[in-house]
């Protein structure tokens, strides 16, 4: 009778084993699947200007055990309509993938961004909660006008060689800075 026992303990245990390890085998940190993620955000100049070109080097990568299917990133700049779309290509495990854009930004202020991997969660991943990223900063005020031309007037439309002729020029000027007036 004691030896019944002993064995049915010792097949229960081995059970027990068995079925543990079998969680572990399946668990999704067992799995081969991707883990996209944005491992870093930079620009240049580091006090960008209103009306200066912005050059964003973004650093995508993998930190799962499988490589991704192609997907994409959505970079939102302050929930306005006008995002921008990448594609990220297959990333191997523990790789990384670059994407660099510039931008120019007219109002200054603190623009706030959002990167969004795989939005349509395409792809299989160990962890869906990283794929997403905020990011902030600011846009000084231009240290410059930012005159432009935009129109020619001719009056009369077509003249000859022989009119007076009145020329209208209209400017503009695209930035928060006002012109200095007395060089006009």
């Amino acid at each position: 009778m004691y030896y019944k026992k002993t064995m049915i303990l010792v097949a229960i245990i081995f059970l027990f084993i068995l079925v543990q390890n079998c969680k572990n085998f399946l668990s999704s940190d067992n799995e081969d699947l991707a883990d996209l993620t944005i491992e870093s955000v930079h620009y240049r100049p580091e006090q960008p200007r209103a009306n200066e070109s912005v050059h964003f080097e973004i650093t995508i990568k993998n930190n799962g055990n499988n490589g991704n299917q192609p997907t994409t990133v959505i970079i939102k700049f302050n929930n306005e309509d006008n995002d921008l779309n990448f594609t990220i290509p297959k990333i191997k495990p523990d790789s990384t993938h670059k994407i660099e854009f510039s931008k120019i930004f007219s109002e200054p202020k603190e623009y706030f961004i959002e990167f969004i991997i795989d939005e349509e969660n395409e792809v299989k991943e160990k962890n869906r909660k990283n794929n997403s990223y905020n990011y902030s900063f600011t846009i000084l005020e231009a240290l410059y006008s930012d005159l432009v031309v935009t129109a020619i007037i001719l009056d009369p439309e077509s003249p000859t060689t022989t009119d007076t002729t009145a020329i209208t020029v209209r400017i503009q000027n695209n930035s928060t800075v006002p012109t200095d007036t007395s060089r006009a």
